[in-house]
């Protein structure tokens, strides 16, 4: 070491970059993979070795498919099959025909922020599901639509939903300080610099209990106003029979003819009884933890026919006013459109803080739903009614109507029929809206059992039958031209007209 000088620099640690994992040949994986191997060439400085080593190096972490699929590759005049760039810009060509671009796009439009996920981690998928899609220069514009309606944080996706001139930067920033402030919003509210303090460190469980409603007319659903009076009528309905303890209808009656014994429980996912008659007490962490925890969701299966000139509709006074419903034994709750709204002009039409599924498992656009009173054989019914715009006529649902007594349950037979067919795989279930829908004729046998009929005369409507028109005399002569033409008689007389 000089005077007054540094000594010599100290050698730098040598650095192991570790290979690639060998290639599992999955198309998907491929970008991922080729990226990870471009990386590695460079780290380690494989980039400085002779082409034919890096090629060699390349086929032998792919595998032994990797020398197959290179006899298929065509290479044009600018291309070497020894330059190890080219050879997978066509494993590139070569995996991406494997590609199901419908597939992708598919996931990748569907793709929406799941609960607990962070808003870096799911823009980050966006992008990585958008390789595979091929959306070329709608790229942008494609990830900025999704993102802005795949967030979580509603609000701030209406937001920017009416923001024209917003683009995929001014999202990405918008969508991640949203998601900062809500971190840091526990720690200023609660006035210390610790945010250890601005946790939840005891739940306590709710000490009111759910209670039962007394009857069906004043049955409370979800999100009920409770500000509402009591009916003028309540004094005579506390002198009904006790409803049922599992479906909270009057009057009370044996489990086994009860309609909530196979439904599940809306509030405590049990099975047996309806939200309504629950008694779970859910635990209110929980409850904020899962925000779908408490959802409801109905079923609308219409099934429209008329049999024998016999419709499936009734009159019913309703608001005091007659209007005709139809019996629709597929709907869960009753449904009304935005005509009957105006006819029965309820008080309030309130939020209706459920989903409705239509067959198939398409979602409803419900908007509203409000409280009608029905009077029908002298009885009153009050019933929370829920609004569909587009809805033509009211439907009636399945539990009301056998409560009002206009269908009845299929006898135990006949189910034991059904399922008998379901078993021996000579039917099978519709979950689907269908034209071809015949009616069921039980006919009962001497033994007990039933024998299952179809009355397909309702089907006559829908056949398509060939129709040939008689065609005129003029419009067979026209086929003729100028040609001349004889009659049988002319003949038979020799042609001589006689």
């Amino acid at each position: 070491m000089a005077d007054g000088g540094e000594g010599p620099e100290p050698p730098r640690p040598v650095i192991r970059i570790q290979q690639p994992d060998p290639f599992n040949w999955n198309a998907e994986e491929w970008p991922a993979w080729s990226t990870r191997f471009l990386r590695y060439r460079r780290l380690s400085k494989l980039d400085k070795d002779a082409p034919a080593t890096q090629l060699d190096v390349l086929l032998y972490l792919m595998g032994e498919k990797a020398d197959i699929a290179m006899k298929t590759f065509r290479y044009a005049p600018t291309e070497s099959n020894e330059n190890v760039l080219h050879v997978m810009d066509k494993f590139t060509e070569y995996f991406g025909g494997k590609i199901n671009v419908i597939y992708e796009r598919a996931k990748f439009n569907q793709r929406s922020q799941r609960a607990g996920e962070s808003a870096s981690d799911f823009i980050t998928d966006l992008y990585s599901m958008a390789e595979k899609c091929n959306y070329g220069e709608l790229r942008e514009e494609l990830i900025r639509d999704r993102i802005i309606v795949g967030i979580s944080n509603v609000q701030l996706s209406a937001a920017m939903q009416m923001d024209a001139t917003i683009d995929l930067a001014k999202v990405r920033e918008r969508v991640l300080q949203a998601e900062d402030v809500g971190k840091q919003l526990p720690v200023l509210r609660n006035g210390h610099g610790d945010a250890a303090q601005a946790q939840i460190n005891f739940v306590r469980k709710s000490k009111k209990p759910f209670t039962k409603p007394k009857s069906h007319t004043n049955a409370p659903l979800p999100n009920q106003d409770k500000s509402r009076k009591p009916a003028a009528n309540q004094s005579r309905q506390s002198k009904q029979p006790k409803p049922c303890k599992k479906c909270a209808r009057t009057p009370s009656h044996p489990y086994s003819q009860c309609p909530a014994k196979d439904s599940i429980c809306g509030r405590c996912k049990n099975k047996g009884h309806w939200a309504v008659a629950c008694f779970t007490v859910i635990n209110e962490a929980t409850a904020e933890d899962q925000p779908h925890a408490e959802e409801v969701t109905y079923y609308l299966d219409c099934v429209s026919a008329d049999l024998r000139g016999k419709s499936l509709r009734v009159d019913i006074t309703s608001n005091g006013t007659p209007v005709r419903w139809k019996i629709d034994s597929g709907a869960d709750i009753p449904i009304i459109g935005d005509k009957t709204v105006d006819v029965l002009k309820p008080e309030d039409v309130l939020d209706p803080g459920v989903k409705v599924m239509l067959a198939g498992q398409v979602q409803a656009n419900v908007t509203g739903k409000c409280q009608i009173r029905l009077e029908w054989k002298q009885r009153v019914y009050d019933i929370w009614a829920y609004v569909i715009p587009d809805q033509k006529e009211p439907l009636l649902s399945r539990c009301l109507a056998l409560e009002m007594g206009l269908i009845k349950l299929a006898p135990e037979p006949t189910k034991n029929a059904i399922e008998e067919l379901l078993q021996l795989d000579a039917i099978e279930p519709v979950t689907e809206p269908s034209l071809w829908c015949a009616p069921l004729v039980p006919v009962p046998k001497p033994d007990g059992t039933v024998r299952l009929t179809i009355d397909y005369t309702a089907l006559n409507e829908y056949v398509l039958r060939e129709c040939f028109e008689m065609p005129t005399v003029d419009e067979s002569q026209q086929p003729l031209g100028l040609m001349q033409r004889f009659s049988a008689n002319w003949m038979l007389s020799g042609g001589t007209g006689r």
